[in-house]
């Protein structure tokens, strides 16, 4: 048994109106099946034993080793040589790594 309280008007947008949000949704969608296919081919392909070299080449994948102190530089005090542009190293040591 359910018992309303309260009713709502439904409302209209145009195309025009929804397009940006659709659009949003849409590529959200597909980064997420993008990260989900990716993340299945690597763990298919890294089985027990498997070492960062092997990383496939067209994933955009880069192995990189090393020790790093907190902000975020070589044990000689050089930044670290991380792949990938600034807002990549920011993104895994925010406030260091830039260069």
């Amino acid at each position: 048994m359910l018992k309303v309280t309260n009713v709502t008007e439904g409302t209209t947008k145009t195309f025009e109106a929804a397009r940006d949000d659709l659009r949003a949704r849409v590529i959200a969608d597909k980064a997420s099946d993008l990260i989900y296919d990716r993340a299945n081919k690597i763990e298919t392909c890294c089985p027990a034993g498997f070492t960062l070299d092997n990383l496939p080449g067209d994933l955009g994948l880069a192995a990189v080793t090393g020790t790093l102190d907190a902000q975020g530089n070589t044990v000689e005090g050089q930044p670290a040589p991380i792949p990938g542009s600034n807002e990549l190293r920011n993104a895994i040591h925010p406030g260091g790594l830039s260069r």
